[in-house]
């Protein structure tokens, strides 16, 4: 009760409210729309409504379209509410006639026809490899897959030799500050992160001349772990047209995967608070769809306006597909980046990062084709996924 409260008082209405049974339900009063249970199993429960409903009502449309008829039942599952087993002993689902999601513990534990690992909290990766290998059901998202998008530095070096755009890095080891310093100096500006954490915790900016403060943010970093630096590579800013204020701007593309193609279908926009803070979660930034700013972007250097025309946007989605080829044994996948000025000055991506459980989908605006512009994540994961169901087009699950 507490966590929901807690949710309810620091988020905006993304989602419905949650209506809790106070009473064991029978599974036929559930109203669990279609008859395969994907569960997306998390652990920090303010604000996961919003990562499940966007999914949910994917889901419903997908198989709206396919099937005239729901086929899958997405269930909310709390780490704490799955068995030692992994049978489904508490859930939460949507109830789209009534408008709300519905809390309720099953009159006998429900068993998964696959999962999917969001909302973590600050312990994901081991919860995620604790319960990935408890799991015996289709992932979309496994920890052993999961294990390289989580590591940054991994992640640049497989981009490097795929031929991915990233920006100059280096990995730093405890108590090289000469070595961050010889950086520094080569670029004239880094920027510095943890390399196993998410939603830009811990990162900043530094640029020449940065002394005394560079050393006490690597002893901060060092002590929680490894630390990365990377040369800023964020040559576009968003230009606030009513306000006239320059912002930092880093983009966010979930990219399904399906059959060994790839579709950057959703994002986001992420517009720092200003031009010299990284527009990153933990930095305050706020989320936007990303056709609201791709009209405004300017020149970091000299303030000049850089258009995206619609050849080089469908550019920046086939390279984000490209990227997402690292990860095999990912059905959905984040990818982060930054827009830089390539040529003949038309913007092109810098990839960042990877994360294997995206956060932000009730943010996710389609980015391409008939859907876009329209709230949504992926219309194409419910296809892999169906493929991976025992007897799949074969009588199996329906």
């Amino acid at each position: 009760m507490i966590e929901l409260a807690a949710a309810a008082v620091f988020s905006a209405p993304l989602a419905p409210e949650v209506c809790i049974a106070p009473e064991p339900v029978a599974v036929e009063d559930l109203r669990l729309e279609g008859q395969w249970r994907h569960a997306l199993c998390f652990a920090a429960a303010p604000l996961f409504t919003h990562e499940f409903y966007p999914l949910a009502v994917d889901a419903l449309a997908r198989d709206a379209a396919r099937y005239g008829r729901p086929r899958f039942a997405l269930l909310g599952v709390h780490l704490d509410w799955l068995s030692p087993a992994g049978q489904i002993r508490r859930l939460l689902c949507l109830d789209a006639e009534r408008g709300c999601f519905r809390e309720a513990e099953p009159a006998q534990p429900l068993i998964p026809h696959s999962v999917q690992f969001l909302c973590l909290g600050h312990r994901e990766q081991e919860l995620h490899a604790q319960w990935s290998a408890r799991l015996d059901c289709p992932q979309l998202n496994p920890a052993g897959a999961a294990a390289l998008a989580d590591d940054k530095a991994r992640t640049l070096e497989g981009w490097e030799v795929a031929g991915v755009r990233v920006p100059s890095w280096q990995f730093l080891s405890p108590g090289n500050f000469a070595g961050a310093r010889r950086f520094l100096r080569a670029r004239g500006e880094l920027v510095l992160k943890p390399n196993q954490a998410t939603e830009g915790e811990g990162v900043a900016f530094f640029s020449a001349g940065a002394g005394a403060e560079l050393e006490r943010h690597l002893e901060a970093l060092w002590a929680q772990g490894e630390v990365l630096l990377q040369e800023r590579a964020d040559d576009l800013l968003f230009l606030d047209p009513q306000t006239g204020a320059l912002h930092t701007l880093a983009l966010r593309l979930n990219v399904a995967a399906e059959a060994g193609r790839y579709w950057a279908e959703s994002g986001y926009a992420q517009v720092g608070a200003g031009a010299h803070s990284p527009a990153a979660g933990s930095q305050g930034s706020a989320l936007c769809p990303i056709d609201e700013v791709l009209p405004h972007l300017v020149r970091r250097c000299d303030g000049r306006p850089l258009p995206v025309p619609e050849e080089a946007w469908a550019a920046v989605l086939r390279e984000a597909e490209q990227a997402a080829r690292l990860f095999a044994g990912l059905m959905l996948v984040g990818l982060d980046l930054v827009l830089a000025t390539g040529e003949p000055g038309a913007p092109v991506p810098v990839f960042l990062e990877a994360n294997p459980r995206p956060a932000g989908l009730s943010h996710s605006r389609f980015v391409q084709g008939p859907e876009r512009g329209l709230p949504g994540v992926s219309l194409r994961l419910w296809d892999a996924l169906e493929r991976l169901a025992p007897g799949a087009g074969r009588g199996g699950i329906s």
